[in-house]
């Protein structure tokens, strides 16, 4: 439990802090509204996420399952994603005018913090891939350090400005130049690449959930939001608030498990250790559904909401959180120890689904109830099933080889 934590921590902090920094934003600069860029911008971190669980992670899995130390497919993975994403990233910028009309937002209001929180994002890849790495090597302590350190760095560089000027332009450099420098310190100090390995794939059969979940995420959230955007303005602060309450214990509850899940199965452990770490998720994900509650109620009484919409947005999406976290342990031990077919399968058609009802439904709640309807019963139900299944196949074929062991 210890572990899940300290991972929880890390990731707590990566999440936590930009939600605060938003938080902050809104009041230094003088502009509420400043503070929707974290769910205007929030299908562009399932693009980063992308890249950090199914590369960077993918290499890192592959590493551990082959006894691999010398972490060149991780670096690699870490530089060829950086350069892809910051590209990606520099075609949204140049085209913004466009992505503020197909919003229909008003891009003269939000442009320069687009800006920042693109940039940011972009600065998020190597720093969790240095992390993760130290994670996987033991040194959970020293990866949340880092962590600590440069959202701080983040947080104080784009706020303390804004209190003495005025120009936003110049603020928005000041805390890119220092959130840049430090990310730069942290290569210079952690990676050790001996070769360039440009197998960025060669973890991905590891990494599957993610690479379907992350894809169908930016689709539906960069495609499906407009049913949110379309609504009046107190709406989409609702829904902003809800994401803000909760976006930080589901990044949380997913990377905490499976890394943790991972690196036991890596181990060999997880026959011994199955039932603690089932147990440990759920005890996780309780405790997280009840600080987003609190985080919620909070809220609630600072910003200006629909209290009725907000409770609906967060029982819809966030009420089958202990079940997920179920499923994360058993897919972790799948996604090693059992690839199948089957999953690559279940996940296609989850995916599609939801994508497909986020942009049919007619409903301020086409998200939400996409998200319950394909990932918290039909996702989850078929991957359990799956699960079972691999573990029947294990036990059946058990005492095959214990029968050849005396034979």
């Amino acid at each position: 439990m210890k572990r899940l934590l300290n991972l929880g921590f890390t990731q707590g902090v990566s999440s936590c802090l930009p939600i605060f920094m938003w938080f902050a934003i809104g009041i230094v600069y003088g502009n509420s509204s400043y503070s929707n860029m974290f769910v205007i911008t929030y299908a562009f971190q399932f693009m980063e996420d992308f890249f950090q669980s199914v590369l960077v992670k993918g290499c890192l899995l592959y590493e551990n399952k082959h006894g691999i130390k010398d972490r060149n497919y991780t670096w690699s993975a870490i530089f060829t994603s950086s350069v892809i994403l910051f590209a990606v990233f520099l075609v949204f910028i140049l085209n913004a005018d466009s992505f503020f009309r197909y919003m229909k937002l008003d891009g003269s209001v939000y442009y320069p913090f687009f800006v920042f929180s693109l940039l940011q994002l972009f600065l998020v890849l190597p720093l969790c891939g240095i992390v993760s790495v130290l994670q996987f090597d033991g040194k959970e302590e020293e990866g949340f350090r880092i962590t600590l350190r440069y959202y701080l760095i983040q947080l104080l560089g784009i706020v303390l400005p804004g209190l003495f000027i005025e120009n936003k332009i110049i603020c928005i450099a000041i805390a890119l130049l220092l959130s840049a420098g430090y990310v730069v310190l942290l290569c210079c100090k952690y990676v050790k690449m001996t070769a360039y390995r440009p197998n960025i794939f060669i973890g991905c059969k590891y990494q599957m959930n993610s690479i379907l979940g992350n894809i169908s995420m930016f689709i539906l959230y960069f495609f499906g939001m407009g049913s949110v955007y379309g609504d009046s303005v107190l709406i989409i602060g609702t829904y902003n608030l809800m994401l803000l309450c909760t976006d930080t214990q589901w990044d949380m509850l997913r990377t905490a498990i499976e890394v943790d899940t991972s690196l036991e199965v890596c181990k060999g452990n997880f026959e011994e250790r199955k039932r603690v770490l089932f147990r440990n998720a759920v005890v996780f994900s309780l405790m997280l559904l009840l600080s987003s509650v609190v985080m919620l109620f909070i809220g609630s009484l600072i910003c200006p909401v629909n209290v009725k919409y907000l409770i609906l947005f967060f029982l819809i999406e966030n009420g089958f959180l202990p079940i997920f976290a179920v499923r994360y342990v058993m897919m972790g031990w799948v996604a090693i120890e059992r690839p199948d077919k089957y999953l690559f399968y279940v996940l296609t058609i989850v995916n599609v689904i939801r994508v497909v009802l986020t942009l049919t439904l007619q409903s301020v709640f086409a998200v939400s109830f996409a998200l319950f309807i394909a990932n918290a019963v039909l996702g989850n139900g078929l991957q359990i099933l799956l699960y079972l299944k691999a573990r029947r196949n294990l036990n059946a074929s058990a005492p095959v080889k214990q029968a050849d062991v005396y034979s």
